[in-house]
């Protein structure tokens, strides 16, 4: 009888042990993001992200090409070390197809599914009265991509997209304020 006792009382140890050891991780994984607010985090929604004084307007278009899903498969936000926000859209199969970037500073990177493998072509133009810089080349699994960025205010804003410069110009000009 003694040795069930004692099998018990180590039993009662080992789960205590296992339940402290399980909040310890859980404070560890919720420490960084109660210090640093700021930091780049993702939120549920566009609507979620715009109630955050620090972003002020975030600008979605008013139009998406066929095969693009709204509303945005990631969404993520920073304000420090300065506001930035990035939307990644699917599109047809569940790959991403779209990414918008937003921020202050002008050498802001959304992140890698909004990178060329290789580079083909970069040219210079006015996207309604605003100088823009639009580049196509190859996405990294080989297909046609394209990319247009322009200032909007004090925002650098930043398209990436699997489609033809085109659509993507169609796509920048519903975005204009």
């Amino acid at each position: 009888m003694n040795r069930h006792i004692e099998w018990a009382k180590g039993f009662i140890r080992f789960i205590g042990l296992i339940a402290a050891l399980v909040a310890f991780l859980l404070v560890l994984n919720w420490l960084p993001g109660a210090i640093d607010k700021g930091g780049m985090r993702p939120y549920p929604g566009v609507d979620d992200i715009r109630k955050e004084a620090a972003f002020g307007s975030v600008i979605v278009p008013s139009y998406f090409p066929e095969g693009i899903k709204w509303p945005p498969s990631l969404v993520l936000g920073q304000s420090r070390p300065f506001m930035a926000v990035v939307m990644e859209f699917d599109g047809d199969g569940n790959q991403r197809a779209l990414v918008i970037s937003e921020s202050l500073s002008a050498d802001f990177e959304p992140g890698h599914a909004a990178r060329f493998l290789e580079l083909r072509q970069s040219v210079e133009m006015d996207l309604q009265g605003r100088p823009a810089h639009i580049e196509t080349g190859l996405c990294r699994d080989g297909a046609s991509c394209s990319s247009i960025s322009w200032k909007e205010g004090d925002l650098h804003i930043r398209l990436f997209m699997r489609a033809p410069t085109l659509t993507l110009i169609r796509l920048a000009e519903s975005m204009l304020q």
